[in-house]
């Protein structure tokens, strides 16, 4: 059964650095047949509180895998987090 058929697994993804290459990553994975949801959270949005109260933990909880890019620093993730 191809991948498309199944459930789809929903990455969550949190970014330190603007860049347009995962953009362009995820839309080559879909190109070539590979199908996920996936969504972006930027610190700043998270710090300057323009997400919406409780959204960041609804969507930690509903993903299947998280990745955090640290590369940019300074900021303080595991206040952001554990709020």
């Amino acid at each position: 059964m191809p991948l498309k058929d199944k459930i789809r697994p929903y990455i969550l993804f949190i970014n330190t650095v603007p860049s347009r290459a995962i953009a362009e990553a995820v839309q080559e994975l879909r190109e070539r047949g590979i199908y996920f949801d996936f969504k972006i959270f930027y610190p700043d949005e998270l710090q300057e509180k323009q997400v919406k109260d409780g959204e960041l933990r609804r969507e930690l909880e509903r993903a299947d895998a998280v990745l955090i890019d640290l590369r940019g620093g300074g900021y303080h993730f595991e206040e952001i987090l554990l709020e």
